[in-house]
């Protein structure tokens, strides 16, 4: 086991459309001894339907993501639109989702439409 993982730095191994199939990977890493841990926006797999406009990450230690990638690959474990494994914090930093853009888009269309029809009033 690690002693200090929090001075260790993260790499998102692979994205997965399912939780379950995260857990597959996830599993087939534990047996070949890799550490690896699973992160998504799904309210703990409450809500899979969140699953889908971010994925399911797969997040190793920086310095197993070449062998974790390796030992997946050979049970067939990565996803088909498989990247090489991103070799930075695995934490989502971005201000907006694609999901959330949208929302955000139609609600201001939503109050301009709203606007123009009080206007003719």
């Amino acid at each position: 086991m690690i002693d200090n993982l929090s001075s260790e730095n993260t790499a998102i191994l692979a994205v997965y459309s399912t939780r379950r199939d995260a857990e597959m990977a996830q599993d087939r890493l534990d047996e070949a001894g890799i550490q690896a841990f699973i992160t998504a926006d799904d309210a703990g797999g409450m809500h899979p339907q969140l699953q889908q406009p971010h994925g399911v990450k797969l997040v190793v230690l920086e310095r197993a993501a070449q062998h974790a990638q390796g030992v997946l690959d050979d049970a067939g474990l990565l996803p088909h639109h498989h990247e090489p494994a991103k070799h930075e914090a695995y934490d989502d930093d971005r201000p907006f989702s694609t999901g959330r853009s949208v929302a955000i888009a139609a609600a201001i269309v939503f109050l301009l439409l709203l606007g123009l029809i009080l206007l003719d009033l």
